[in-house]
């Protein structure tokens, strides 16, 4: 049954923020401490992740919403332009990052980072689907509210040195933008049962990656090996 669309991307973004904060109990012990050159893994990892899955999704739903030479729906202009806004917040978390990781002795050009299997698994869980709104459900809808759940807890667990929390929280500070982005897009699109039982499946899709993503990240710390789901990302 259809669910009235802004009522759906309220229930959609709340189901999201559950799982965000399930996650992040279930990912980040707070007698975890990560310091100095234990950092880098991590702080690389979301360097990359903000710039790879920050700013690609967004320039391909920006790209499938653009009809033509100088012809954009002037109806979606609004959404245009937080995606550009995103874009832009996006690429400064990168760098935010990518300063602490040179700060502690790392390399901070994400060129040359390497990406993890679970990196490309969850890039891929965010930025390849054929539809502006599976994109968007996967970034705006799932994974900013999986990522805000996560830096925040890292904060409040202390799991890094005052300094990385500082640069976490500048990170964080945008996501809720993000977010009431994707419910934007949800309340104007996800008006049919049958997208919005695909928004489900991609909520869902998401948040299988988001748990290998930071799982990884944090075994790279010597953690056990908990975290990682189904190992496969095909669909």
């Amino acid at each position: 049954m259809v669910m009235d669309s802004k009522e759906f991307a309220k229930a959609v973004i709340g189901e999201s923020n559950r799982r965000g904060k399930q996650l992040a109990e279930d990912v980040f012990d707070a007698d975890d401490t990560i310091t100095g050159d234990d950092l880098i893994p991590m702080l690389q990892g979301f360097m990359w992740s903000e710039f790879y899955l920050g700013v690609i999704p967004p320039v391909r739903v920006m790209s499938m919403l653009y009809d033509g030479a100088w012809d954009i729906d002037p109806s979606n202009i609004d959404i245009m332009l937080g995606l550009g806004d995103q874009i832009r917040d996006e690429v400064k978390h990168s760098k935010l990052f990518s300063r602490r990781v040179e700060e502690l002795g790392g390399d901070p050009n994400v060129i040359h980072y390497e990406p993890t299997d679970e990196d490309l698994f969850l890039l891929e869980r965010t930025a390849d689907w054929d539809e502006p709104i599976e994109i968007v459900t996967a970034l705006n809808c799932a994974g900013e509210p999986a990522l805000a759940e996560a830096f925040k807890a890292i904060m409040e667990k202390d799991i890094v040195d005052p300094r990385t929390k500082d640069v976490i929280h500048k990170a964080k500070i945008d996501e809720g933008n993000h977010i009431n982005l994707g419910k934007k897009v949800l309340e104007r699109f996800a008006t049919d049962e049958e997208t919005q039982e695909r928004v489900w499946e991609i909520v869902d899709l998401k948040f299988e990656a988001a748990y290998e993503f930071h799982g990884k990240q944090m075994d790279s710390m010597s953690r056990p090996d908990r975290y990682a789901q189904a190992g496969t990302s095909d669909d």
